[in-house]
């Protein structure tokens, strides 16, 4: 039988980390057996079972802000203790060999992995800035809990270096990886600008993303108002939802937009499915953070799609984006300079095109799934016993002699 594998989770959506999660699995799939534990139903838990993926609900244990608020710390501080005991029992009855605790938002499969003296992998996608006490408490968190850790970017590794102590695990830079394959041959372009505001003749630039302040989506309003006075024609589209309980960040970006007087101008949509539809649909994509974003998958789609890219220049956008070659790279922290970029884009549809182009071959070379699924499978292999893996080659073998 195929060693099992508990993957923890803290979301059910399909935003990049959650979709990272599903690619992780896949890559996994062949020779281990994946139970993953999510906070529910949702996009992730339908993609997954539809494969044939076990799923099992865990609690809102999920170490975000909003959870330790005084009226929630004692409901969530029971959750994490019940699913701690929930995946215990788990590893015990299915035989786990390994935890793979998929971003430093969950704690409890580390824990169980902990109680049950087994290896855990954190797979890190976020950078925690402010503030610095929470920063330092979740790299350490990661830390003290890991055999190894995944980071997703060269930023990512630095942050948690910054909080490293001698004996700590190692930290192994992983970029994502996507399928460019699943972004060419798409139909209905046209109604998919026009569903987020565009007619043939404007120039449509996006945001897709989940809503969160440091994201940077009220940012990208500023910088439309401007860019907006130059060209008329630009039209632009917000794309995403909210964690729950941050549920008024959107009120807020919608009073943004009327305020600015750009509800003919700018669209806010909630998430959709189509994120390949939806690239291709646009001329410009935006990544407005104005934090280190660690490594945006949504950034990979838009080269994927051949659609250039408009980023500030911190965080893992470092490293995806060529700055004057596949994009251009921006100031986080000046909306006039940032809206000089987006014009500079909207004005030039040859360096669209070009940009395009250039950003779809460095997604093929630096940034493809093939990579991505070989590099996961073999951080996986160092940390299950040998002896599972040569049952696995075995079976393999004995498979292949039965087919010839």
């Amino acid at each position: 039988m195929k060693p099992a594998v508990l993957f923890v989770h803290s979301n059910t959506e399909l935003y990049g980390a959650d979709f990272i999660l599903s690619e992780v699995v896949r890559a996994l799939d062949d020779r281990v057996r994946p139970i993953v534990a999510l906070p529910g139903p949702g996009e992730l838990t339908d993609l997954l079972s539809h494969r044939g993926v076990r799923v099992i609900y865990s609690h809102e244990s999920i170490l975000r802000r909003v959870n330790f608020k005084p009226h929630k710390l004692p409901g969530t501080l029971v959750n994490i203790f019940k699913d701690v005991v929930k995946l215990v029992r788990i590893i015990r009855e299915e035989n786990i060999k390994l935890v793979y605790s998929n971003t430093g938002a969950v704690v409890t499969g580390a824990l169980a992995a902990r109680i049950c003296k087994i290896p855990n992998l954190f797979h890190i996608h976020e950078i925690i800035v402010n503030p610095v006490w929470l920063s330092r408490a979740i790299a350490r968190l990661v830390l003290n809990n890991s055999s190894e850790v995944i980071a997703v970017s060269g930023p990512v590794k630095e942050y948690l270096h910054k909080f490293s102590k001698p004996g700590d695990p190692s930290v192994r830079v992983i970029h994502n990886g996507i399928d460019p394959a699943l972004f060419d041959n798409i139909d209905d372009i046209d109604s998919a600008r026009r569903m987020m505001g565009a007619e043939p003749d404007n120039v449509l630039i996006g945001v897709i993303g989940r809503i969160h302040p440091w994201k940077g989506q009220d940012y990208f309003v500023k910088a439309a108002r401007l860019v907006t006075d130059i060209h008329p024609k630009a039209r632009f589209v917000v794309i995403g939802g909210t964690f729950p309980g941050y549920e008024s960040l959107l009120g807020e970006l919608k009073e943004r937009v009327s305020t600015l007087e750009l509800s003919g101008v700018v669209k806010i949509l909630p998430f959709q499915k189509d994120v390949a539809r939806l690239m291709n649909a646009l001329d410009v994509f935006v990544l407005p953070s104005t934090l280190p974003d660690p490594l945006p998958t949504v950034v990979l789609e838009a080269m994927a799609a051949r659609c250039p890219v408009v980023a500030t220049a911190h965080g893992g956008a470092l490293e995806m984006v060529e700055h004057d070659r596949t994009g251009l790279l921006a100031p986080h922290h000046d909306v006039t300079a940032f809206a000089e970029a987006m014009t500079e884009m909207v004005g030039d549809e040859g360096k669209r095109i070009r940009f395009g182009q250039a950003g779809r071959q460095r997604l093929e070379a630096e940034f493809s799934r093939d990579r991505f699924y070989r590099e996961i499978s073999q951080c996986v292999w160092d940390h299950i016993p040998d002896s599972e893996l040569e049952k696995v080659r075995d079976n393999q073998t004995s498979r292949v002699k039965v087919k010839l």
